[in-house]
């Protein structure tokens, strides 16, 4: 019997071949990152109804859009509205001008008319998101593609509507630009 089972282990071995990969296999990811700076906060404190030409004539808030990684990203401008505690200015009473820099001229544009974002869900802001609103260039929607180090510049103005009554005093409208990126895979 202890001559058996020697064959039998001696037989398997010379039988039993093992083969391996001689190279490693390597996972790596880009980078991928967005940054967001900005100036020129708008405030409208005591803010009063103006014509669209006056309106497009208001000191912007400047922001800036920067792809800082090595991977291109594409990417949709927001205005988020947020809850006031207050009565809020109707959205037909407020106007805005989004102009990229360097690109068409600047145009009035009612936000009542922007596309409704309902993708609100990374949004993270101290107050309670009421609306989210894709806004809209000259050029049509605002977004884009970023490549490597590539930067946009939009300026923003927000203005209330020269048709509102004195039925809008003491109401007030707040919101935040933000934006949402995707990494592309090319």
């Amino acid at each position: 019997m202890m001559v058996g089972l020697m064959f039998l282990g001696s037989s398997y071995a010379l039988w039993k071949v093992t083969k391996y990969q001689q190279t490693e296999n390597i996972i790596q990811t880009g980078c991928f990152a967005i940054t967001f700076s900005d100036k020129n906060p708008i405030n409208l404190t005591n803010a009063y109804p103006v014509a669209d030409s006056k309106g497009l004539q208001l000191t912007p808030y400047e922001f800036t859009i920067q792809n800082t990684c090595d991977v291109k990203a594409s990417y949709t401008v927001y205005l988020n509205t947020l809850e006031t505690g207050a009565t809020e200015i109707p959205y037909n009473l407020v106007k805005y001008s989004l102009q990229k820099v360097g690109g068409a001229s600047a145009v009035a544009k009612s936000l009542s008319a922007a596309t409704p974002n309902n993708e609100t869900s990374s949004f993270n802001y101290s107050k309670t998101l009421k609306s989210s609103f894709a806004l809209e260039t000259s050029e049509g929607e605002a977004k884009g593609v970023l490549a490597e180090n590539e930067s946009v510049k939009y300026n923003l103005r927000l203005w209330i509507d020269e048709s509102a009554t004195t039925a809008i005093n003491g109401n007030k409208f707040e919101a935040a630009i933000a934006t949402i990126a995707t990494a592309i895979n090319e």
